[in-house]
């Protein structure tokens, strides 16, 4: 997202989306990637590539950061991929 803002034309149009971003970032918890959460990727990326069925490395770990973070469930638009991941209920968005 900051990515597009800053080929943004104008910098006026910039700065009023720049502020609209530091907005969104101040009404959410943005979790860590901490060990435990990588641990618990790791493991069921075993566990889903001794199946053969591995999911996407960045699924895996935005599950289990959310998983150890204390998350109830997942909410993405990539339902399939996140049930696969199978650490958290998937809502469909």
């Amino acid at each position: 997202m900051a990515v597009g803002i800053d080929l943004t034309e104008g910098r006026a149009r910039r700065d009023r989306f720049a502020a609209g971003w530091t907005e969104v970032l101040r009404a959410v918890e943005i979790l860590p990637l901490t060990r435990r959460g990588t641990l618990e990727a790791v493991r069921r990326h075993v566990q889903l590539y001794r199946t053969g069925k591995p999911a996407p490395l960045a699924d895996l770990l935005v599950a289990a950061i959310a998983k150890v973070g204390g998350c109830d469930a997942i909410v993405t638009r990539d339902k399939d991929n996140f049930e696969r991941v199978g650490l958290l209920p998937v809502e469909a968005h």
